[in-house]
């Protein structure tokens, strides 16, 4: 799952009812610099808030969702019972295609490309999905209307070194310097190890001398 964590300062703390403010529309992802539609971008109704100065965090996950006339708030919970309530502007839960009027009878499915020309967005009449990408143009994240996602990650040299999505499988490999995989491993328990095999404590004999082959 994709964690999707935010600094404790772009919430007001009122401390005589123990809870945490928001606006989802102002929430920026950490290190990631991304705003999103809901506050929990990841199909899990969950995420972080990280204080910084002390280097804390916690886990608030979904509760409810209480409706107002001009905005809807969505109450979330920590494991130790801090709340945290999200305004969620009723025009920002709508989808690209709606907040746009776009007629999908007229003009097709809409796409949406980043500068370098990569597909980050794709809605018809039946849903959205989007993408991510990293510098290299390997499609590190995917997820969709439906509460769907995929993440990748990739070593230097474009090779996929770990897979995940939201069914919970998972795999991660590793590749030599000529791009072969060399390990396997994935949430089903199954392990390919073809990683070269080290000679420390291996024991030769030379002449009838046995030998210990130590690691220098």
């Amino acid at each position: 799952m994709k964690n999707i964590t935010y600094d404790i300062h772009s919430f007001k703390w009122d401390i005589d009812s123990n809870t945490f403010y928001g606006d989802a529309w102002n929430l920026q992802e950490v290190g990631n610099g991304s705003y999103y539609q809901f506050p929990f971008p990841n199909g899990k109704k969950e995420f972080y808030i990280k204080n910084f100065g002390t280097w804390g965090f916690r886990r608030f996950r979904f509760v409810r969702e209480v409706k107002m006339d001009y905005t809807n708030q969505w109450l979330f919970e920590s494991e130790d019972g801090i709340k945290c309530m999200v305004n969620i502007n009723k025009n920002i839960m709508k989808t690209i295609a709606q907040q746009i009027n776009w007629d999908f009878e007229a003009n097709g499915s809409l796409e949406i490309k980043d500068t370098r020309g990569y597909y980050i967005y794709s809605e018809n009449s039946t849903g959205w999905s989007k993408l991510e990408y990293d510098s290299q143009g390997n499609q590190t994240y995917w997820e969709n209307s439906y509460g769907n996602w995929v993440k990748r990650e990739y070593d230097f040299k474009g090779n996929q070194i770990y897979y995940e999505d939201s069914d919970g499988y998972w795999d991660r490999s590793q590749y030599d310097s000529q791009g072969n995989e060399i390990y396997f491993e994935n949430s089903k328990g199954q392990i390919i190890d073809d990683r070269p095999k080290s000679c420390e404590d291996k024991v030769v004999e030379i002449d009838g001398v046995k030998y210990k082959l130590v690691k220098q």
